[in-house]
């Protein structure tokens, strides 16, 4: 009991002291964080894998498997960039945490914009056709 009474103070004092020096922890922790990067590749790359992965049980190996079938691409649109700093998209069922595609960034946004929703994504193509196709009608060109 008195331990846990001493554990609650310490807490109690550890969040006082953060509250009154937050930015200089954080900005220790950032200069820290930068400096880990700096010195060891492989810990960022490590980083940025579980960040991809989800949580969902995805190994390296099975990434590895996985982007080598598709080509080393966007499983979509065929991109051989990633579209952002941090790299590939692991697209997944969000109710199932089933994974479906390594994606970039602009695919996995559109993926996500349109719910994961095949019909809207067939509806959203064919107003996209029917634009396209009555614009052209017009005259207009590209």
């Amino acid at each position: 009991m008195a331990d846990e009474r001493q554990k609650q103070k310490w807490r109690e004092a550890s969040r006082r002291y953060f509250e009154k020096n937050r930015t200089k922890i954080l900005a220790r922790d950032r200069e820290r964080k930068k400096k880990k990067y700096a010195d060891n590749p492989k810990w960022r790359e490590e980083l940025n894998f579980k960040k991809r992965a989800n949580g969902m049980g995805f190994t390296k190996k099975q990434w590895e498997n996985m982007f080598d079938s598709q080509g080393r691409v966007c499983a979509i649109c065929g991109s051989e960039t990633s579209g952002h700093k941090n790299g590939w998209h692991l697209d997944h069922c969000h109710k199932t945490k089933t994974v479906r595609f390594i994606l970039c960034t602009h695919c996995n946004r559109g993926l996500g914009g349109f719910r994961d929703d095949p019909e809207l994504l067939r509806r959203a193509a064919d107003a996209l056709d029917e634009f396209n196709k009555n614009r052209l009608d017009d005259g207009e060109v590209e």
